[in-house]
């Protein structure tokens, strides 16, 4: 499939995103994602400094080796 500049889902989504008012979000949408966020959160926030956290994190940042995330040496 060949897609044209306009008709790239990510175009389709950043127009669709632009125009969205938060009014127009249906109110079981808002409260589940919500929910998700404070879940996440509160799964980020209690898993901080556990072993199994913080072995997955050393891994990741020796998988990047000399590389930030910006392509700049190590921060």
């Amino acid at each position: 499939m060949n897609l044209t500049m306009t008709d790239h889902p990510s175009r389709t989504l950043a127009a669709f995103a632009a125009t969205l008012v938060f009014d127009a979000i249906p109110a079981p949408v808002v409260e589940r994602t919500v929910n998700l966020y404070v879940d996440w959160l509160g799964s980020a926030l209690g898993g901080k400094g556990a072993r199994p956290v913080e072995t997955i994190a050393r891994f990741a940042r020796a998988a990047r080796g000399a590389q930030s995330p910006h392509g700049h040496g190590r921060r």
